[in-house]
């Protein structure tokens, strides 16, 4: 158990996502006359510095203030701007478990960490579930990387589920930024409807193409029942190429209306101390 690189103050919360405990509210470090936060969000993935939060101490639990107020246990889709969950299922944000398994983010096809937070459809054969920052991610944006045409989401379709003389698959099915073929999965990308431009909601879609999978590792792999995307997952979620993008969108307004939600701002504010901490 360790303990807060922080000052740790006497206010205290019940927090749905830790309902073990009361959470103490905290004043994390970071900075130049500070050492960095070594705590991580469980709920948005990124490191936890310079910003207030919420700890539990006796099981090494940290959140963002900001996350705690902004992601709610209950999401009603679809709401504004989620082009992710188009269907009328309720998600709740519930922790990631060993027994989940190990399959993908439905949105960035990154992988969950366990202990941490995602949001999971309980519709039978659903089998959705995102990481809480992909649930951010505009429907629609302009990518410095593209500055042309709007950049829309969509999700491509392998070629082995199309037919005919037109295969969506075949039009637009490799990456632009890492050349990636796309076509044997079903994976989620910004794509321009013009040029075929393509992105990974990953890493690309923020200029940084995602690391390769580890050998025999599968990330087309489906859930129970053939759902795609139940949580799970051993590995680190890769959280900062998420979290950089949508700082980028929030600075540069690559998107309408973005961060315009109540709390999001805090939240922007949040991934932005904890990107530039790393650097």
């Amino acid at each position: 158990m360790a303990a807060a690189s922080g000052n740790q103050l006497t206010e205290s919360r019940t927090h749905f996502a830790h309902p073990q405990h009361p959470l103490l509210k905290t004043q994390y470090g970071g900075g130049e006359r500070q050492p960095s936060s070594r705590h991580v969000c469980r709920i948005c993935g990124t490191r936890v510095v310079a910003s207030a939060g919420y700890r539990c101490d006796h099981c090494d639990f940290d959140i963002h203030e900001a996350c705690a107020d902004f992601f709610p246990e209950k999401m009603i889709t679809p709401p504004p701007n989620f082009f992710g969950h188009p269907w009328s299922h309720n998600l709740a944000l519930r922790q990631v478990t060993a027994a989940d398994g190990s399959w993908p983010c439905t949105l960035c096809r990154g992988p969950f960490q366990h202990g941490h937070l995602a949001y999971c459809c309980g519709a039978r054969r659903c089998g959705f579930a995102a990481h809480p920052l992909c649930t951010m991610l505009p429907g629609e944006i302009r990518s410095p990387l593209h500055r042309k045409h709007a950049l829309t989401h969509t999700e491509l379709i392998p070629s082995r589920l199309t037919s005919g003389p037109c295969k969506p698959a075949e039009m637009a099915r490799v990456c632009s930024i890492c050349r990636r073929d796309c076509s044997t999965v079903r994976t989620r990308h910004y794509r321009c409807a013009s040029c075929m431009f393509v992105l990974h909601i990953g890493g690309c879609v923020s200029g940084v193409p995602p690391p390769p999978a580890p050998d025999g590792e599968d990330q087309g792999s489906s859930g129970p029942d053939g759902a795609r995307g139940s949580c799970g997952g051993a590995a680190a979620a890769p959280a900062p190429a998420v979290a950089r993008f949508l700082v980028v969108v929030a600075e540069q307004q690559l998107a309408a209306d973005f961060p315009a939600a109540n709390g999001m701002v805090a939240v922007i504010n949040a991934l932005q101390a904890s990107l530039s901490s790393n650097d």
